[in-house]
């Protein structure tokens, strides 16, 4: 009787398992956003922009489309940064 309780339990265990993988792998989604670039690329491509100065980026936040991105330390970031950037 005891080796069929021991037998009963892996069963309802190995079961759940299963299932739980399976509901892992049905819920799995694709990335919403595909990069097109390289991390590398990216960089590339920042560097070679050119800085804004004080009064164009205070001219640029009365925009709301604009995204400032903030490439200093988390630290400094955490000083001062404009409302809204992202470090």
């Amino acid at each position: 009787m005891e080796e069929l309780n021991r037998t009963n339990r892996i069963t309802i265990a190995s079961i759940l398992f299963v299932v739980v993988l399976g509901i892992a792998f049905l819920t799995f989604k694709k990335p919403l956003f595909q990069y097109k670039l390289s991390p590398e690329e990216l960089a590339t491509e920042i560097m070679a922009t050119t800085p804004i100065t004080p009064d164009e980026a205070m001219v640029a936040m009365l925009d709301p489309t604009t995204v400032f991105v903030d490439i200093r330390s988390i630290y400094d970031f955490e000083l001062n940064h404009f409302d809204d950037a992202y470090n």
